[in-house]
């Protein structure tokens, strides 16, 4: 049970931890509001842009 007590502790002398290369694009850890925050406004952005580039095409066919 020493990894166990490592990974809840964070103490990295009581064990082993095991960490991927993911570890390496961890930038910050933000609050659950600022996640979802974030997450909303990425997908706003998002379908804004595809919104406005099918809304061109259209009028464009249109034309």
């Amino acid at each position: 049970m020493k990894g166990r007590t490592a990974l809840e502790t964070g103490d990295l002398d009581a064990g082993l931890i095991w960490a991927g290369q993911i570890q390496g694009l961890i930038h910050d850890v933000p609050t659950c509001a600022d996640l979802i925050g974030r997450i909303v406004s990425e997908a706003e952005a998002l379908i804004g842009g595809r919104l406005a580039e099918l809304m061109a095409r259209t009028l464009e066919k249109a034309a």
